[in-house]
């Protein structure tokens, strides 16, 4: 049901979040290049909860292998105009890949749709599709509780948040065995990169 309505919300807006968010912001674009050098050589990435293919697109014009999971069939469609790699409907909580299977995961903006209490075992997915010593970028919102908000991109589209403080977020990484590299605060967003 929860997934069915978060579903739903990002179908709905999937063109207008694509027009809204086709350009990479600043901080998003720092984070990545920090990103990428604490990956191999045309490293192979999964982008979870890819949206509408922005943030993947980056990586592939800089020699990165892509595999996008979204649990929007809008989002995907949308991504599918930037995106060359293959794009995948997936919920987080179950990714549909092998173990070890990608140098690199990132989850730009996503995992702050999932309830807290289910945010350990979408990260301990994370844990599982990285190599060993793999790299993962993770933003979330500052903030405290979780909430639905009803107004979306001009839809009357309710969409699910959970806001972190940095201490809470720092322990939820550590607690399914990733070892934090750097974290940050920028402006409103929570920015950590792992191992």
């Amino acid at each position: 049901m929860f997934n069915q309505q978060i579903r739903t919300a990002y179908d709905q807006i999937a063109v207008s979040f694509a027009e809204v968010n086709a350009a990479m912001p600043a901080p998003v674009a720092d984070a990545a290049d920090h990103f990428l050098q604490m990956l191999p050589s045309a490293p192979r990435l999964l982008d979870v909860g890819c949206g509408a293919g922005r943030d993947a697109a980056w990586f592939e014009v800089r020699g990165c292998t892509v595999v996008g999971a979204e649990l929007s069939r809008g989002m995907l469609t949308q991504a599918r105009h930037v995106v060359q790699g293959p794009l995948t409907q997936a919920d987080m909580t179950c990714l549909p890949f092998q173990g070890a299977a990608f140098d690199g995961l990132w989850c730009n903006a996503a995992l702050l749709h999932l309830p807290k209490r289910d945010a350990p075992c979408a990260l301990a997915e994370f844990h599982r599709v990285l190599k060993p010593g793999g790299a993962l970028f993770i933003s979330l919102q500052v903030g405290e509780g979780e909430v639905w908000e009803s107004q979306s991109y001009g839809h009357d589209a309710p969409r699910f948040f959970a806001r972190y403080a940095l201490e809470e977020a720092a322990a939820l990484l550590a607690g399914v065995g990733f070892s934090i590299h750097r974290q940050e605060l920028s402006r409103y967003w929570l920015h950590f990169f792992a191992r």
